[in-house]
């Protein structure tokens, strides 16, 4: 699951990215800040197989599964939870750095609330100043029909406070995202039902 989720939060993250990058080509206001450069740890799985011998066989089975992970540099940046996942605000950071990071992570998770319709938006954002891992994929409670997509991480009670939860700050309003707001949630009420 772990693996599956951290594949996603990639493309998710990396789409976000792809909007940044069109709204700044598309612009011709100048950029007061500076867009980070973070992303998820990369990773794998590693399947260790066990042999039985018979008579006339040979059979592997898995005996234990492992998720690999790059690993994090924390003497250097530090780790930090920037947001948990049930809650749309950021946590506080006594560092500035760190401050700046988690509203970019907060907007963030606008862009990819608003691109989807409402649909999804990734939480539990933690790691360095340029690594992220062990996020989770918020859905709507109205896809897969309650079921587990992204585990139990997944909470629909923090999916359906978002939008009133989010607070818009500079890097929002800069990229011109519209206020989130209930009619945003029912937008994707009325794109999944006609789905």
């Amino acid at each position: 699951m772990e693996a599956n989720v951290l594949f996603w939060a990639t493309s998710i993250m990396n789409f976000t990215y792809s909007f940044i990058y069109h709204f700044l080509q598309n612009s011709s206001k100048r950029l007061p800040f500076e867009i980070p450069e973070i992303r998820f740890v990369r990773a794998g799985v590693a399947i260790v197989h066990d042999q039985t011998t018979g008579p006339t066989t040979l059979k592997c089975s898995i005996s234990r599964t492992y998720l690999i992970e790059e690993r994090i540099n924390e003497s250097k940046d530090g780790f930090f939870k920037f947001i948990n996942n049930g809650s749309a605000v950021p946590l506080d950071m006594t560092r500035k750095d760190a401050r700046e990071l988690s509203e970019f992570l907060a907007f963030t998770q606008h862009v990819q609330f608003y691109k989807t319709k409402g649909a999804v938006y990734l939480s539990d954002l933690q790691g360095s100043m340029q690594l992220l891992t062990d996020p989770q994929i918020m859905t709507s409670p109205l896809i897969g029909e309650g079921a587990e997509i992204f585990g139990d991480g997944n909470v629909p009670s923090a999916f359906n406070s978002f939008p009133e939860q989010h607070c818009c700050n500079h890097i929002c309003r800069w990229f011109e995202l519209p206020e989130l707001a209930a009619s945003v949630a029912s937008d994707a009420r009325s794109v999944i039902s006609n789905s």
